[in-house]
């Protein structure tokens, strides 16, 4: 049987597709749209969204959503760890959650704050190792990028030009990274240390994905 397809275009909704995207069907939203969804990987009818009201989560495909106990209204973005799916990612205002069982309970692992009035760089973006569900990655607004693996502390890597607007894990090569910035794609074989620009050509990246069974694609 296929895996569910999900999208969610403007206006709110989740539409869901049970063929390969021959057909799709609008899912009920809940009182609060959902905004920016995520999937579990083991399990594709379990969803995690975000909202302005704080999180959602869906067990049946969208058919029905209920809230989860994260005291963060507006949370920004929400990441399903790929190789263990209990642990959930989400990245708020001014801090970035860790679940370990599915959205029961939520702790803090990163807090950023202003020091002495100035406005320190903020966490844009949040990322998951495909194979290693421990190992987050934040992407500040200055173009840093910190690792966490586990209870360890945050650790720098190599910055870019730009903030980071998304990372890439190949499947099977833990080591390599693809990085979206200022437009272009730029790439680290050492888990994020130095980067190098990868060949585009063009300056207008809006988006990127690597097959999960050929990893140099």
């Amino acid at each position: 049987r296929r895996s569910p397809l999900y999208a969610r275009p403007l206006g709110g909704r989740v539409f869901r597709s049970d063929d390969g995207g021959a057909t799709w069907a609008a899912r009920h939203p809940p009182d609060v749209a959902p905004g920016q969804v995520a999937v579990d990987s083991l399990t594709p009818s379990t969803l995690y969204a975000t909202s302005r009201s704080g999180m959602l989560k869906s067990t049946d495909g969208g058919d029905s959503w209920s809230r989860l106990a994260l005291d963060e209204p507006s949370p920004a973005t929400v990441v399903v760890a790929p190789s263990s799916p209990s642990n959930v990612y989400v990245l708020g205002r001014r801090a970035i959650f860790h679940s370990p069982n599915s959205g029961i309970t939520w702790s803090v692992i990163l807090d950023w704050k202003n020091i002495e009035g100035v406005t320190a760089p903020y966490v844009q973006d949040i990322a998951v190792h495909r194979q290693n569900a421990d190992a987050v990655f934040a992407m500040y607004s200055d173009g840093s990028i910190t690792r966490r693996e586990g209870g360890q502390r945050w650790r720098p890597l190599g910055s870019l030009p730009c903030p980071a607007n998304q990372l890439v894990f190949a499947a099977d090569l833990p080591p390599t990274m693809y990085a979206r910035s200022c437009g272009k794609v730029l790439k680290s074989v050492d888990e994020g240390l130095s980067w190098r620009e990868a060949g585009f050509a063009e300056r207008s990246a809006a988006w990127m994905a690597l097959d999960p069974s050929m990893p140099n694609t």
